[in-house]
């Protein structure tokens, strides 16, 4: 697909806008310049039925009907992105994909009535622009975030990066890499081993939301199921959990 392509894609997406977050961060690459970022659409009789957006980490798909799950099959099992995300209720119902594993994630939101505020102390600042290189070497030997060049420069534009340091060196993080008019999908959030144990990702995480909360917009993100630890955290948030999702990877 390609910007000509982009009002009918944008209009399937949003009739499930809030889990569909994913897609908007790459409606960038509908000019198509970059062959590693893009989307594919499906369509029944010239109607657009079902989009696949696809880069180098992540594939997803937005579907109007379970009954199109076959003709996405066929090209999903070719897509060589590492992780394939998507609802429970719609990837489970792909059966068996070759060469995948199932992996179980959360998908919860923060309303925008359960705001705190942080401490006058709080070591969080919002990262700016001089903050890339150091956020950069931040996730280098990370297996998160893997496109944060690519996509950092807008997040920072957007004022939805959160950091602390300790010294000159990036400790922990949370930032939030797609948004909407209305929602926004956090990610990347993470702290240093050795920096643990301190509140930096619960301050960071705060503050982000807060941030969000301000300019109206509701944040969403995944979350690994298995981990109790990361339920405790998000709820202590007040992050309410919506759906069930799958990771193929």
């Amino acid at each position: 697909m390609n910007t000509r392509n982009q009002r009918e894609l944008v209009k399937l997406i949003e009739k499930d806008r809030r889990n569909n977050l994913q897609f908007y961060e790459y409606l960038e690459y509908l000019h198509n310049e970059d062959k590693r970022f893009g989307f594919y659409g499906y369509y029944d009789h010239h109607k657009l039925v079902a989009v696949q957006y696809f880069s180098p980490l992540n594939t997803g798909i937005s579907i109007m009907d379970k009954h199109y799950l076959p003709l996405l099959k066929q090209h999903l099992i070719k897509t060589t992105s590492t992780y394939l995300y998507g609802r429970a209720d719609i990837l489970l119902h792909l059966g068996d994909m070759p060469n995948r594993q199932t992996y179980p994630y959360c998908y919860g939101y923060l309303s925008r009535t359960n705001q705190s505020p942080l401490p006058t102390n709080s070591p969080v600042n919002q990262a700016t622009f001089d903050h890339i290189p150091a956020i950069e070497e931040f996730y280098a030997v990370k297996d998160i975030m893997i496109e944060v060049p690519e996509r950092l420069p807008n997040i920072i534009r957007n004022g939805s990066a959160f950091i602390v340091k300790e010294g000159s060196k990036v400790v922990s993080i949370a930032m939030a890499h797609s948004e909407t008019s209305q929602n926004a999908l956090i990610g990347g959030i993470y702290t240093d081993k050795d920096s643990r144990g301190k509140g930096y990702g619960l301050a960071c995480t705060r503050a982000l939301a807060n941030h969000l909360h301000k300019k109206q917009r509701t944040p969403f993100l995944f979350y690994d199921a298995t981990l109790p630890h990361l339920h405790l955290f998000y709820q202590a948030l007040g992050f309410t959990l919506t759906d069930e999702y799958v990771m193929l990877y």
